[in-house]
């Protein structure tokens, strides 16, 4: 596995990786089937590298080599269970032609109603598609199992990945452009393609580039390795007769360009257009396409319009003139004239935009749809001056177009403006105008188009946009928090066992008595910071119960207002406030993390406003977020502070980010509160400006349910006797487990990985009263070595322990008879307390 040092030390050499074009290749003399014995007897520098690359690039491919031959060395097939794994990972065998020659004629044979050509789509499509998600997929495992961080180093594991699993040999040429931005530019050879051997095999001659999967594949590596939207197009084929398969790939804006530039042969062909596809990908893109072709057919039908109304002036014109010569014509012109007039009338009254001429400032004509964008009765408009139609901001300015126009100066045709409804309101529009001659003089026929929807449709698009990129990051962050918390968890277990155990065997007057107790104290103490990490990452609802939010608010207040006595505190209770489905103590931590955030930004003092209220998801249109229909109750507050410019509003949920001086905050107060707002299926929107103060709005959803009481139990430590077999691999937590466990009189068997326990269980079946059963572990997880030992022994008794906290496990498994949960980290009276529950007799 390639380190980051390596990465390092090699910083100079991949700041020169770009290829180039002068340098010659570096051939591997020879290429051979190696069986899996010899290839487990020889290191992979004993054999060419499978790919040829020029010289430059050499030296990465061969590192990447060494990875990727180990990889695959770790092969074991289990047809007995139907499996085949490399390396700990399942792999699939696929015959070539069922991903090639066979798939087309399925798909043939499927759309023969509708054409060859549309079924050849509709398969390049599919298996393009296909191929794309899957080499981003294979490229980020091998990325992560490489630890390659550099564009180059990803991309080199990618052709040697190729190789072994069988999609083909590949040959990169030097006058690529390995550049991480929309330069990239690859130009490369598939010597052997699974696509085009399948069709070979089978004696057919393909009429269009066939190995698509290849391309798509290929693309998908390279777009995961640049971290850049990639395409990849196939200008050679084997199947269709060329010598070699050969593909250009690059940014979907400079493909055809590439196209153009490095295979101008594709577009021609003893003449014609040859066919090729350039794959689409994004579906963005897709709707761009069919926006554009739509604009396009509409200014086609515009364009026709302008010509027609041009046509009908000429024919008036000619009219006028054969009337003075040939008054025995009349009729049949009247006739022409009339056709004409309805030709026009139809297509302009019928269009979906507003149409006038004017002829010197004033309106001669505008159509229906006019009238009604702007409110005017029909034929209210004629006789007006043009201007009207605009706002006062845009009145000078087309004044002073529509007078250079009808002066055949050239002006900018097509340009945006504010529109004017009688009523005095405005509203978004395009217009298109043109000069155009009418009976000998000048005019000017302008098309206005409302542009209210495409505007709010963009101003949506860019609210969806963001809201995306926020629950990515977020997402990505949260996952980020979850880990971090359940290894940190794991550690504070082996700290609190150990402290436990020692508690147990001195006495209060000891003088290492009381430091233990605050070691026991500071564990608790590092729990919650666990628990805020795991709020962050939606991993946990603690206790759920009913909640009235105006009783707890009041108590957070009442105590946050002894302790801030320099802040005004305010509150505004809707009375008859619906109930909320929540942990206490988290939605107390949102507020006092909420009201603490206020106080900070508060520093010579000032006001918090806090109000509760019964709202609908309809009163939270226009966020970032899309709520699902229903009751809300919503908790605000609100203060006075210094206030956040944007980009501080933009982080500062994320954790670890804050801006107070060092060692005044964690940065994970708002990143918890966010955390446990996602959890409990609410949502968390800020307003604020600089100097004048923030609102934080949670909306959490209201129920029906009332609020029960409980009394918390009291606990003692439980000693008793039998086997205990103990499961986890973490070597401290294993460790510490076990001496707690023996500590309370049982005996302890302690295992480190799932497959011992099995193991151990089988040969120990009928002596181990209970398992402690770590749930997140390496090769076999809990759950999966919970179902094994299940069936040697269905009456297994079973307490399941994790770093992750229980709302966050499969709870079915919990709710099993004669099986519990614990969270880490614990003590040693929660251990014997499970225990016992466990082990009681009913």
């Amino acid at each position: 596995m390639l380190s980051r040092k390596f990465l390092n030390t090699r910083k100079n050499d991949l700041a020169q990786a770009h290829f180039n074009p002068a340098a010659p290749y570096k051939l591997s003399e020879k290429r051979g089937v190696h069986d899996s014995s010899e290839r487990a007897c020889q290191s992979p520098t004993e054999h060419p590298i499978p790919v040829e690359v020029p010289e430059k690039l050499l030296s990465f491919f061969t590192d990447a080599y060494r990875s990727v031959h180990e990889y695959f060395l770790h092969k074991l097939e289990n047809p007995q269970e139907g499996t085949l794994e490399i390396a700990g990972e399942r792999y699939i065998l696929v015959r070539a032609s069922s991903l090639s020659l066979e798939f087309f004629d399925l798909v043939r044979e499927l759309y023969k109603d509708e054409g060859d050509e549309e079924a050849v789509r509709v398969a390049h499509r599919m298996l393009f598609d296909l191929a794309h998600a899957i080499g981003k997929s294979d490229a980020r495992k091998f990325h992560n199992k490489m630890e390659l961080i550099d564009p180059v180093q990803r991309l080199s594991a990618g052709p040697l990945h190729f190789a072994y699993t069988g999609w083909g040999l590949v040959r990169i040429h030097p006058d690529s452009n390995l550049s991480s931005d929309k330069d990239f530019y690859l130009s490369y050879d598939h010597l052997c393609s699974f696509e085009s051997d399948a069709w070979l095999r089978r004696g057919k001659k393909a009429s269009f580039p066939v190995c698509i999967m290849n391309a798509g594949y290929s693309s998908g590596w390279c777009e995961e390795s640049f971290g850049l939207p990639l395409v990849a197009v196939e200008i050679k084929c084997k199947a269709k007769g060329d010598e070699i398969c050969s593909f250009i790939m690059g940014h979907p804006e400079k493909i055809e360009g590439y196209l153009n530039q490095h295979a101008p042969w594709v577009y021609t062909e003893s003449g014609r257009a040859s066919k090729f596809a350039i794959p689409e990908f994004f579906q963005y893109k897709r709707l761009e396409a069919d926006l554009k072709k739509t604009e396009y057919e509409l200014k086609r039908h515009r364009d026709h319009l302008e010509e027609l109304v041009r046509e009908r002036t000429a024919e008036l014109e000619q009219v006028n003139k054969r009337l003075e010569h040939e008054i025995a014509e009349r009729k049949r012109a009247e006739l022409a004239l009339q056709r004409s007039e309805e030709r026009y009338r139809v297509l302009v009254e019928e269009s979906f935009d507003g149409v006038f001429i004017q002829k010197g400032p004033k309106i001669i004509f505008a159509n229906r749809r006019l009238h009604e964008m702007l409110g005017y009765d029909y034929g209210e408009l004629i006789g007006r001056d043009h201007w009207v139609v605009y706002h006062p901001d845009y009145q000078e300015i087309t004044r002073k177009r529509a007078q250079a126009r009808m002066q055949g100066k050239g002006m900018t045709s097509k340009y945006e403006v504010l529109l004017m409804r009688k009523d005095g309101t405005s509203f978004p529009g395009e217009v298109n105008a043109k000069a155009i001659v009418l009976g000998g003089k000048p005019g000017v026929q302008v098309w206005v188009k409302d542009l209210t929807e495409q505007k709010e449709a963009e101003k949506q698009k860019k609210l969806l946009e963001e809201h995306l990129r926020m629950a990515q990051k977020m997402e990505a962050v949260g996952t980020l928090a979850g880990g971090i918390a359940h290894d940190f968890n794991n550690l504070l277990t082996a700290v609190q066992g150990n402290v436990s155990l020692m508690l147990m065997e001195i006495d209060p007057d000891h003088p290492f008595y009381q430091p233990l107790k605050i070691i026991e104290k500071q564990v608790k103490s590092g729990a919650k910071l666990t628990k805020q990490l795991l709020g962050y990452a939606r991993k946990e609802k603690y206790e759920v119960a009913p909640l009235n939010l105006n009783e707890l608010v009041s108590d957070v207040l009442e105590a946050f207002g002894r302790a801030r006595k320099d802040l005004e505190l305010q509150c505004n209770f809707q009375p008859d406030l619906m109930s909320i489905e929540a942990d206490q103590g988290q939605i107390e931590q949102v507020l006092w993390n909420l009201l603490t955030n206020a106080a900070d930004a508060m520093p010579d003092g000032g006001k918090v406003i806090v109000n509760t209220k019964n709202v609908t998801h309809e009163d939270m249109q226009g966020r970032l977020y899309n709520p699902t229909p229903g009751s809300y109750v919503l908790l605000e507050v609100i203060d006075t502070g210094l206030g956040m410019d944007s980009e501080t509003m933009g982080r500062i949920f994320e954790p670890f980010f804050t801006t107070k001086e060092l060692g005044r905050g964690t940065g994970l107060g708002l990143a918890s509160v966010y955390g446990i707002v996602k959890a409990h299926g609410g949502f968390i929107d800020v307003e604020s400006k600089v100097g004048i103060g923030s609102t934080f709005r949670v909306y959490l959803p209201a129920s029906q349910k009332t609020r029960s009481h409980t009394k918390a139990p009291t606990q003692s430590i439980f000693k008793g006797k039998g086997t205990v077999l103990i499961v986890d691999d973490e070597a401290m937590v294993l460790d510490i487990t076990a001496r707690m466990v023996s500590k309370l009189g049982y005996e302890a068997i302690p295992v480190d990985n799932g497959k011992k326990a099995e193991r151990t269980f089988k040969e120990n079946k009928g002596k181990i009263d209970l398992v402690i059963l770590d749930m997140i572990m390496p090769g076999m997880n809990g759950r999966q070595v919970y179902e094994r030992i299940k069936k040697i022994d269905p009456d297994v008794r079973v307490l399941f322990a994790s770093g992750y906290a229980k709302k966050s496990q499969p709870e079915d498994i919990f709710q099993q008879k004669g099986n519990s949960f614990i969270q880490k980290p614990f003590t040693l009276k929660d251990l014997s307390k499970k225990i016992q529950e466990i082990l009681a007799p009913a």
